[in-house]
């Protein structure tokens, strides 16, 4: 294996295989994974009691260690089981997320401080007994397994008086062998997991393994190579190659799916800052993928990342992380009121995020379709990210500009293809873009900061500064305003006249002469296409050019509909037949 931050999940004969090129266990690693609660990554380290011994000797000192303690007080073995078994369900589910974990922080380079990696070794380790009884590991000069058979047997040949052993797996090690298969992964990986699955759990693990997706490997800090071999299947290889390793900036992540050669992008921003002691390196970071090097969503919501998944449900359309912390299954965060400084940087790392992908992108990812519960993390995300959305002016505008939310202004009608968004009074209006009232979650979620639609009776005046500069323009203006027209449902009789009067100013009636003209009573006559003879020289009269004429033919059918009555009293008057007994 060239690669050396490479990871290797395999099904084989019948066991989970976990392998990874880091470093191997040192005597601190496997002190810790023997005992319950103690971690290399802690404040207060293990320490070696057997300091001076070789390694070969180390596996039968914790072990004769631990059965002196059980014979000196036989009460622990019942306390250590309880407690072995209250972690094995606490960490339900986690198995897979927690050995990936251990093997990305073992490829962190020599002398990082545990402070700047992941995970805290020999605790998460303990996930693995929901599908196995009894896990092997094979790491450098340390081969040895843990089992509740080997550890009964052991227990009830040397402390005769106990009658009862339970079925205690952990603190006691058992030296074991390696077999052709660890031997053979060995030529490429410093530390093997074995776990041979317990009965019905072949099957619920490679549905675990079936659901990692390429955005698996973001939020790993070293490992670059994943490959997952599944029987009967054809290995899925992860590859993403990291330019700065270990170091939390922003960046592009590129991952290759290598067996069907596909290629992921995804984009990473992270803030990072000491803790209040100094002595952990928090960070929170949102990643979104890339399509076609620009920001987009991904097509389904994920749960809160504390560099791996956690239980806590998010319901943005992003990869959310945060160095929360954790209860000790590492599925709920603890105290989410009290992570003030994480808030803080959530809101300067959306704030960053909203400088640089589209408002689109911005609205469908994280404006959630319902208000998350009060008092979980996905609550205080969103009220972060609404409060920074809310002040922030991020939205384009028709003509340019950006405004906040609240003052964006929604409309129908196609009104944002046919204005002329040179014009300043067009710019003034603050008219969404187009994108977002296309969009309908957009535009849900631009209602929902409370954003105003254009009224009704709005649409004339600003239809006055429409496109007009041909004869498709004016087509389309035209569609606008007939669309307009028909859907106004005022009865009073003088806001009516007062309406009808605006929209007859409105100048996108492209005349056979090549101008855009209105139906204002101030211009000459306007007549639709002449239908019998030439119309005499001496008549100044503007005529409709054909195209419109066959247009607002096809809306005389509405005529007698209700909204259709508005049309006609619209032309009446203004727009003539052309016949000459009504044009003389």
């Amino acid at each position: 294996m060239n690669n050396k931050s490479s990871c290797l999940i395999k099904i084989e004969d019948g066991a989970l295989l976990v392998a990874n090129t880091g470093s191997p266990f040192d005597r601190l690693g496997v002190i810790s994974v023997c005992a319950s609660h103690l971690g290399t990554k802690q404040n207060y380290k293990p320490t070696d009691p057997d300091q001076g011994t070789p390694d070969t000797e180390l596996i039968e000192r914790i072990r004769n260690r631990e059965i002196k303690t059980y014979n000196l007080n036989p009460n622990r073995l019942s306390e250590d089981y309880s407690g072995e078994k209250e972690t094995q369900l606490d960490h339900g589910g986690r198995a897979i997320w927690e050995l990936l974990q251990n093997a990305d922080d073992a490829m962190a380079p020599g002398g990082t401080l545990s402070a700047n990696l992941i995970g805290v070794k020999g605790l998460g380790f303990k996930s693995v007994l929901e599908v196995t009884e009894e896990p092997e590991i094979y790491s450098g000069d340390f081969n040895f397994c843990f089992s509740a058979i080997k550890t009964q047997k052991l227990i009830k040949e040397i402390i005769k008086e106990i009658e009862a052993v339970p079925h205690l797996t952990f603190r006691i090690p058992h030296k074991v062998e390696s077999d052709e298969i660890i031997r053979e992964l060995q030529k490429d990986y410093t530390t093997i997991i074995r776990l041979p699955f317990k009965k019905g759990k072949e099957g619920v693990v490679q549905e675990w393994l079936k659901k990692l997706a390429p955005e698996c490997m973001i939020f790993f800090q070293y490992i670059e190579h994943l490959e997952i071999i599944l029987p009967n299947q054809a290995p899925r290889i992860y590859s993403c190659k990291r330019d700065n390793p270990g170091e939390l900036t922003d960046s592009d992540i590129p991952i290759k799916e290598e067996t069907e050669g596909l290629l992921f992008q995804y984009r990473l921003w992270i803030n990072t800052w000491s803790g209040e002691i100094g002595d952990k390196r928090h960070s929170v970071a949102i990643s979104l993928p890339l399509k076609e090097g620009i920001p987009a969503c991904f097509d389904r919501t994920h749960p809160l990342y504390v560099f791996l998944p956690t239980s806590e449900h998010l319901p943005f359309h992003a990869l959310i992380h945060g160095s929360f912390d954790l209860e000790q299954n590492r599925k709920h965060v603890r105290s989410p009121t009290d992570h003030r400084s994480h808030w803080a940087n959530f809101t300067d790392l959306f704030s960053r995020i909203l400088d640089v992908i589209p408002a689109s992108i911005a609205l469908r990812a994280f404006v959630p379709d319902s208000e998350p519960g009060q008092d979980t993390v996905a609550y205080f995300l969103w009220k972060t990210i609404k409060k920074k959305m809310s002040e922030k002016a991020f939205l384009p505008c028709m003509g340019g500009g950006k405004t906040i939310p609240e003052k964006v202004r929604l409309w129908e009608h196609n009104l944002g293809k046919v204005l002329d968004s040179t014009l300043g009074k067009v710019k003034e209006l603050n008219l969404a873009q187009q994108e977002l009232i296309l969009d309908k979650k957009c535009k849900q979620a631009l209602e929902l900061f409370g954003a105003d639609s254009i009224k009704i009776e709005e649409y004339p005046l600003i239809l006055q500064s429409c496109l007009n500069c041909n004869l498709d323009d004016c087509q389309k203006s035209l569609e606008t305003l007939h669309a307009v027209i028909v859907r106004f449902a005022l009865h009073d009789d003088e806001k009516r006249k007062e309406f009808l009067n605006n929209c007859r100013k409105v100048s996108c009636w492209w005349t056979e002469n090549g101008e855009a003209r209105s139906l204002s009573k101030e211009q000459k006559p306007f007549i639709r296409k002449n239908l019998d003879e030439s119309l005499p020289e001496w008549l100044k009269v503007d005529i409709l050019h054909k195209d419109l004429f066959i247009i607002i033919g096809n809306y005389e059918n509405e005529k007698e509909s209700e909204w259709g009555k508005n049309w006609g009293d619209f032309l009446k008057g203004n727009l003539l037949q052309g016949e000459k007994k009504k044009s003389l």
